[in-house]
């Protein structure tokens, strides 16, 4: 396991190099990693999104938005790889367009409602990500009653530990529910 993770990060290492290369290291780079991400293979997917993830940590202005453009892709395997990689990024631009996919889950045709994993993970992209505007988004979710993520947005401020949270926590203790939430403060 060991010889397999230093072998990839070599080729992290020597992609990163091709993309520090000038324009047409970047411009091959990112159109193979682009095409394997929406592969039908699996491996390549997930690969792609682990390198684009890597890249965009350094270079997000440029790789932020055009993850953004896939989260509407028409798999879902590849929507669930974006939204991993935008978790790893963790910037704040992506905070948007991921309430945008939990939200679909009201949407009145399924076919506009993402699946549940994929917005699960949006929401744990938020947790992850952050910050005021993040917060605001994961309250408006643990504040819906009728919200199959509500104890998803709980756990996520609960990770982020933000105070804004704390007057809709003190309303969810005062309801009847059924499910219960381990939540640990660091």
């Amino acid at each position: 396991e060991q010889v397999v993770k230093e072998v990839k990060n070599s080729a992290l290492d020597a992609l990163k190099k091709i993309y520090k290369s000038g324009d047409r290291g970047k411009n091959d780079v990112l159109k193979y990693l682009m095409k394997a991400i929406k592969s039908k293979d699996n491996r390549d997917r997930y690969d792609a999104g682990w390198a684009l993830a890597e890249l965009g940590k350094d270079y997000p202005g440029v790789l932020v938005p055009k993850l953004i453009d896939l989260l509407d892709h028409k798999r879902m395997e590849t929507r669930l790889n974006v939204v991993v990689a935008l978790c790893e990024i963790g910037d704040k631009s992506a905070v948007a367009p991921l309430v945008k996919l939990i939200n679909s889950g009201s949407e009145e045709k399924e076919s506009d409602r993402e699946t549940a994993e994929v917005r699960r993970l949006a929401v744990e992209a938020l947790r992850k990500i952050g910050g005021t505007n993040a917060v605001s988004e994961l309250v408006k979710i643990l504040e819906n009653r009728g919200s199959s993520l509500r104890v998803d947005a709980i756990e996520a401020v609960s990770a982020i530990g933000d105070e804004k949270a704390v007057p809709s926590l003190l309303k969810v203790l005062g309801e009847k529910g059924s499910r219960q939430v381990a939540v640990t403060f660091k």
